[in-house]
């Protein structure tokens, strides 16, 4: 009986997250052992859930935002990642999950132009990117999530 990676526990929060649930649970967590693995990474999956929760709860913002998948050897239907924007205060939180089975190189458009020369930073990563003529390219794995945000400090920390 294998449990899930963490990697396979994060996409299915973010999988959820994105395709409408307002919550996550983990049901067996009474009878998970507190000290194995998967238990640490539904911890981890948590606290980077709560730090984003500020932009979770915000109301999403309805531009025109997408993504678009560059051409690879692989076959797909160009789509890219799945998109969710979203606005807290003055900072911006932008999610990109793929869930192809192929890692993908991508372009996000439509970005608001109060974003315009703005950094987004790759959270967990030492990646960002600006925006200009509200967009930017990145590259994502299969079955991966990415989270963008105009500041670090929507970054989970280790407690």
């Amino acid at each position: 009986e294998a449990s899930p990676t963490f990697p396979e526990t994060r996409y299915m929060a973010y999988d959820a997250i994105l395709n409408g649930a307002a919550a996550v649970l983990w049901y067996g967590t009474y009878a998970m052992p507190k000290e194995g693995e998967l238990w640490r990474d539904i911890l981890a999956t948590a606290r980077e859930l709560r730090a984003l929760e500020p932009a979770l709860t915000a109301p999403a913002i309805k531009d025109a935002v997408r993504s678009r998948a560059e051409e690879t050897w692989g076959s797909h239907d160009g789509a890219g990642p799945t998109l969710m924007l979203r606005r807290t205060g003055q900072d911006y939180v932008l999610i990109a999950l793929n869930a192809t089975q192929h890692g993908l190189a991508f372009r996000i458009e439509g970005l608001p132009g109060i974003l315009e020369e703005r950094r987004l930073h790759r959270l967990g990563s030492k990646e960002s990117h600006v925006v200009a003529d509200g967009a930017f390219s990145d590259g994502i794995k299969a079955f991966d999530v990415h989270v963008y945000a105009t500041s670090r400090t929507f970054e989970a920390g280790e407690n």
